[in-house]
């Protein structure tokens, strides 16, 4: 059988005469407690609280660490206005993650996929994968200036595309971590350089790490001593 929807909610945000948002109180509280018991006696603080000039995102991922499925709302002068519930936070949290996925992909759309006109989408992914092939024409610059090198030694050339792929793989590794931390809050502007310092000293780590995996194996089916150390060190 079929019913209405009925939403419960165990907070009750408590407001003083002028509607200043003063704390909440918890809906097992106001049952359980005697009918002469004072609101002030089982007040409790609130653990977060959103304001009305706060970025959608900024309240989705506050209400989140705090595990809040309700969040109130309040003015510059601590009015409370209104509340944001579970539904509010998931559809916050889809879209924002929509967009990270967007942006990802290399382009950036207000509407949904198939609102939107197909010119649009071959004209922000045409210009997003146009900027990546210049910037990768770079690698024929640096080979044109090692031909000699490389032609003398086809040992070095048979490894190029090992390397290309594993700095593919590490920037995918950390483009990856970035737009994770952003998109939770765990990178922010108070913990930004920390996150850069730690990331160098991982890729510095991994790094070692790699290169000693590389000389390895192509040591082992190579026995080239310096060749294996060009190529493990590149």
């Amino acid at each position: 059988r079929l019913r209405p929807r009925r939403d419960l909610y165990r907070n009750i945000y408590v407001t003083d005469e002028q509607n200043r948002l003063v704390g909440l109180i918890k809906l097992e509280d106001l049952v359980l407690k005697t009918p002469e018991t004072r609101l002030s006696s089982i007040l409790r603080q609130v653990p977060f609280i959103a304001t009305v000039d706060q970025n959608q995102e900024e309240v989705a991922n506050k209400m989140a660490h705090y595990r809040a499925m309700v969040a109130p709302v309040v003015s510059d002068q601590n009015f409370l206005l209104g509340v944001i519930d579970d539904e509010t936070l998931v559809e916050v949290l889809q879209q924002e993650a929509q967009e990270d996925v967007q942006k990802m992909s290399g382009f950036f759309l207000n509407q949904s996929y198939l609102e939107s006109t197909t010119a649009s989408i071959v004209f922000r992914r045409g210009a997003f994968l146009a900027f990546l092939l210049l910037a990768e024409s770079l690698t024929s610059v640096i080979m044109e200036n090692f031909h000699a090198t490389l032609s003398a030694s086809t040992f070095l050339f048979s490894f190029i595309a090992m390397l290309v792929a594993t700095g593919g793989n590490t920037s995918s590794q950390t483009s990856a971590i970035v737009i994770q931390g952003l998109s939770s809050g765990d990178i922010n502007d108070g913990n930004v350089r920390k996150f850069l310092k730690r990331e160098l000293f991982i890729g510095f780590v991994l790094a070692i790490f790699l290169s000693l995996i590389a000389f390895i194996r192509i040591y082992t089916f190579h026995p080239e001593v310096w060749g294996s150390l060009v190529v493990s060190l590149s």
